[in-house]
């Protein structure tokens, strides 16, 4: 290397390609150091890796070159090649010269990218690299010949001319850059918006190859070159982006790229990589898209479709959220699922074809990737219209008999899993088990959908459809999610029968740590007087496998936290003993064996701290506030184990001092309170004062009981906790505020307090200006003001001496959100 950069001007084609040869050497090299895992050798005496070396050699080879013009990147391609130029009196042999001399540079030129983006993984400056060599135009004096400069008698001079060319890398290059960008979009930890950057970067190198294959017909452009970033697209949920892509390789000329000399190649490794059934591998290789281009597209709708479940329950964005909104009701932009439920349709009906017009039609994966965009949807219809893909999959295949249209686990499992969450969505969306009858018939329909698999793989029908432990699971899930009088007893049904097959030998439904955490969670639901006892007795039972070597079955965060709730859930009277003992049993398996997955969360906490308020045993409100204190003071302290205290912490402690019948509960709720907003102050997030915190101090206000000076000073307590409300960034009055605030002016006004009629008076209108007033302020508002305020605030929308929430005008309702199982159905009179 030192050899050829210290050499003065005037390489010859030689030289070039020894330069060449030596960048392989140096690149081979490089490459088994990096597979062996060793050390880079340096050189000893510029310290360079062998990388640099490759860099060094190629810009050595460049220096010699004359740099003629440097077109902009906004040119396009034409106008670059229109700058190149060989001249006609260019001998024969300075031709051959000048035609080596490129070669070699593009090899050069090849090496080193590759050097760049597979051992250093430096994709920045192999994309400098190819903007600098495709914005180039170079010249080089090339010696004419001897009998050319014998014939040249006129002048006793060297004959010298000078061609213009530009060093185009090839079609290997391209893709290297490509697949470098989405290897590491794959491998990156970084955030979103980072890998959507390695995405956008995968698609610029395409847009390149696009530019020269529109511009030459020597530049190769396959199918293979869109499906590797419809891929990247598809690994990051970018449906929208990988349909756009998709739509390119239809609307761009078929042929295009077709007759390149590196085009018979690469077709053949094409067509054993990229397609993904037989009919695609019989095409003439082209741009226009395959099966597994479509797949992809699909499978890019899928996740997307998960990442905006998972975004919709992160923030919390339920039916009950929403408003009016209906669950029905359509979005603004169809939903990633329905796209795909589109795209499905148009392949289905033979409207997509690649090079050549033979159609392309959907296989196993094709339906299966719909399925699972349908099992990750919110839509009410989407787990039933998952079953109808999967029924016509096997309708399909009874009809036609093609392998790659089979059913398979998968296809089954995308199924249940989608019955799975839309019972866990009904379920968050009431807050409780849903009493719908239909939910009933989604345990019973996901069990009849296990047993058909049972039946397809044991009678030999479909060997392909075999359940497994995830299959169990999900009935299972969807049993424990149902309010069916007897959805508790057959989970647990399912589990013992996992349990009995694992015993016969088969492995593939033995029961795992899942499988108990739903079975648990279904009885930790049940309202049985013995179902806290038989999830401690299961969690006994999976400490006892633990204990034995079954590592599959261990207990964790999930486990203890299920029995804890289902204790605290439970009548019993030693149930808040019980969940402080399971809550210190996991602290104590933390701290000896710092095992990360039993620590407990703040959920652990919540759960113990809402058991002491639903006892309301003496001395439950001074235990809660002293563990909330601790938590609180250990992390303000920096103790790395600590938990800090979310929202629901301080509205659990506030509820237990509301519910107590302690002196000053009013001010000890106030207390919390600003516990509360001085923790969201200090930049704890999870700690977000809400409605109900400044509900349930109100609530605490409403129910002092004491002397006179207490009753005052919890009503202005309750006067400060409206304001500090109507202020607050983070929650507004609602109905319930309104309520509560009313109900602390009957409960703690006498009648002839002088400012009770007009405090009345205006907090009412208010409420209705705020369109909040529900059925429970009417309510409150009849029993906190005097006969005749009360007729001078609603007594003209009364008929027939009642009143009802439709009786009032909509403008004083239009906001509320009252939860239509728990709203009084009765008129007031």
């Amino acid at each position: 290397t030192n050899y050829f950069c210290d050499k003065s001007k005037g390489l010859q084609p030689y030289d070039f390609h020894d330069m060449f040869r030596l960048q392989q050497a140096l690149y081979k090299r490089a490459q088994k150091q990096k597979e062996q895992k060793l050390t880079v050798e340096q050189d000893v005496l510029n310290n360079d890796t062998d990388t640099i070396l490759i860099q060094k050699l190629l810009h050595r080879a460049l220096d010699e070159l004359t740099l003629v013009e440097t077109t902009k990147s906004t040119d396009s391609q034409a106008n670059r090649i229109s700058t190149c130029s060989i001249p006609t009196s260019l001998s024969p042999k300075a031709r051959k010269k000048l035609h080596a001399t490129q070669r070699h540079l593009k090899l050069l030129c090849t090496i080193a990218i590759f050097s760049l983006v597979q051992l250093d993984q430096n994709l920045e400056r192999a994309m400098e690299l190819l903007d600098q060599l495709e914005g180039s135009v170079y010249s080089l004096e090339i010696d004419g010949d001897n009998e050319k400069r014998r014939k040249n008698t006129a002048i006793n001079q060297k004959f010298t001319v000078l061609p213009t060319f530009q060093i185009l890398p090839g079609y290997a290059c391209y893709m290297a850059l490509v697949t470098g960008w989405t290897k590491q979009l794959q491998q990156t930890t970084a955030s979103p918006a980072v890998a959507r950057r390695y995405a956008e970067k995968a698609q610029e190198v395409l847009y390149k190859m696009i530019a020269r294959a529109l511009s030459s017909t020597n530049f190769l452009l396959t199918r293979q070159s869109f499906n590797v970033v419809l891929n990247a697209w598809a690994e990051l949920g970018c449906g929208n982006e990988a349909r756009a892509l998709l739509n390119q390789m239809n609307e761009l000329p078929s042929n295009i790229g077709a007759e390149s000399e590196e085009h018979e190649i690469v077709k053949k490794s094409e067509s054993s990589s990229s397609t993904t059934s037989s009919q695609s591998s019989q095409l003439p290789s082209s741009i226009r898209p395959d099966l597994f281009s479509y797949n992809t597209v699909l499978k890019a709708y899928a996740k997307e479709q998960t990442i905006l479940r998972s975004y919709r329950n992160r923030l919390g964005i339920q039916r009950h959220q929403r408003g009016n909104r209906n669950d029905d009701e359509e979005e603004a932009t169809p939903s990633p699922c329905s796209l795909a439920e589109q795209l499905l349709k148009q392949i289905e009906e033979g409207r997509t074809a690649t090079h050549g017009g033979m159609p392309i039609f959907p296989d196993r994966i094709s339906y299966t990737s719909v399925i699972d965009a349908f099992a990750a949807s919110n839509k009410r219809d989407a787990a039933f219209k998952a079953e109808a893909l999967l029924n016509r999959m096997e309708q399909l295949y009874r009809e036609t008999g093609n392998e790659s249209i089979k059913p398979d686990t998968i296809a089954y499992n995308n199924v249940l899993n989608a019955f799975s969450k839309y019972s866990e969505q009904q379920t968050g969306q009431s807050g409780s088990m849903n009493k719908d009858s239909s939910m009933d018939n989604l345990g019973e329909r996901c069990e009849k959908l296990l047993q058909r698999m049972e039946r397809l793989y044991i009678e030999g029908e479909n060997p392909d459809v075999r359940p497994d432990t995830y299959s169990y699971n999900s009935v299972i899930n969807t049993w424990a999610n149902t309010a069916h009088c007897d959805s508790a007893r057959r989970a647990l049904n399912l589990l013992d029968e996992m349990e009995r097959l694992s015993l016969s030998g088969e492995e593939r439904v033995t029961p795992n740590t899942i499988s108990y955490n739903t079975a648990i969670k279904a009885w930790g639901r049940n309202a049985d007087a013995t179902a806290p006892q038989l999830v401690d007795d299961l969690l006994q039972e999976m400490e006892e496998r633990y204990e034995s070597g079954d590592v599959s079955c261990k207990p964790d965060r999930v486990t203890y936290n299920s029995v804890m709730f289902s204790w605290a859930n439970s009548a019993d009277v030693h149930a808040a003993g019980k969940v402080e003992e399971l809550l210190n049993r996991m602290i104590s398996l933390y701290k000896q064996h710092g095992d990360i997955t039993v620590k407990p969360d703040v959920t652990s906490y919540n759960i113990l701290l809402n058991c002491w308020a639903k006892t309301r045993a003496y001395g439950a409100s001074e235990l809660a506030c002293e563990l909330l204190g601790r938590m609180i003071h250990l992390s303000n302290i920096g103790d790395p184990d600590a938990v800090s205290p979310d929202t629901r912490s301080y509205v659990a402690v506030m509820n237990c001092i509301s519910k107590s019948s302690d002196p000053g509960k009013a001010l000890k709720a106030l207390d919390v309170l600003n516990s509360l907003e001085s923790s969201f102050k200090n930049g704890n997030s999870a700690a977000i004062p809400n409605v109900f915190a400044y509900s349930i101090v109100l609530n605490a206000c409403a129910f002092t009981t004491g002397d006179e000076i207490e009753r005052k000073q919890a009503m202005d307590i309750a006067i400060e906790t409206l304001s500090r409300v109507s202020k607050s960034r983070t929650a507004k009055p609602n109905h319930v505020i309104y309520g509560s605030f009313l109900k602390a002016c009957a409960m703690l006004m006498p009648m002839e307090d002088p400012r009770k009629r007009q405090m009345i008076t205006d907090v009412f209108s208010k409420c209705c200006r705020d369109g909040q007033v529900g059925s429970n302020v009417l309510e409150q508002l009849k029993f906190a003001a005097p006969p005749d305020l009360y007729d001078s605030l609603v007594g003209h929308y009364m008929v027939n001496g009642q009143i009802g929430l439709q009786s009032i005008p909509s403008s004083w309702r239009c906001n509320v959100r009252e939860n239509k199982f728990h709203s009084p159905k009765r008129k007031l009179s």
